[in-house]
């Protein structure tokens, strides 16, 4: 009996052995699964992460751009607009003038003031024609005074004058004739040029 017994006793504690193995294989194995779980949401969380970033990354890269983007073109249409404005206002400012001295050209020329209208002629034509010889071109000329209608084209330093009223559509012919002026240090003189146009 004690025999049998202690067979007993020893495959109790051989199966109490392989149980307590078998648990501890058990209890590592679940606890591997728990860290291999754990590592693979460590990395998915990492990956997600890392994708966020980049995602997060490309997003601001993309608002910087878009600022970017949107200043340059607020900068570029303010200098755009300022030229443009700039541009418009010394066209009507030269044109004003020009239509200005047109006027008191011819008002100078039909009550015989001619060295008041001597002036308004280009210094570069003052210096090839006297007063006299101005009295002769101009004296007897008939310059029209500004119509509705007239034309002024302005150029950078040079202008051109049509007093006449300019036709309507835009295929029929001019008739009469244009006038040549220069800007000379801030201020626009006739050169005594011309063109006349038949119709």
């Amino acid at each position: 009996m004690v025999g049998v017994r202690r067979r007993c006793s020893l495959a109790g504690w051989r199966d109490a052995g392989w149980r307590a193995a078998g648990g501890m294989w058990r209890e590592r194995s679940a606890m591997t699964d728990r860290l291999d779980r754990r590592a693979e949401f460590i990395e998915r969380d990492r990956v997600v992460r890392h994708i966020g970033g980049l995602r997060l990354r490309n997003l601001e890269n993309a608002r910087v751009r878009r600022r970017t983007y949107m200043i340059a073109i607020i900068v570029v249409g303010t200098a755009v607009a300022v030229l443009a404005a700039t541009a418009y206002r010394r066209v009507t400012v030269a044109v004003r003038a020009i239509e200005d001295r047109h006027e008191a050209f011819c008002e100078s020329l039909q009550q015989e003031r001619f060295g008041d209208a001597y002036a308004i002629m280009s210094p570069d034509y003052r210096k090839a024609h006297d007063l006299a010889a101005f009295r002769d071109d101009y004296g007897l000329m008939n310059i029209s005074r500004l119509s509705p209608g007239h034309s002024v084209r302005v150029g950078w330093k040079a202008a051109w004058l049509f007093p006449d009223a300019t036709p309507e559509h835009l295929l029929e012919p001019w008739a009469g004739k244009d006038y040549e002026w220069v800007k000379v240090d801030g201020q626009w003189y006739m050169t005594g040029n011309c063109m006349t146009y038949l119709d």
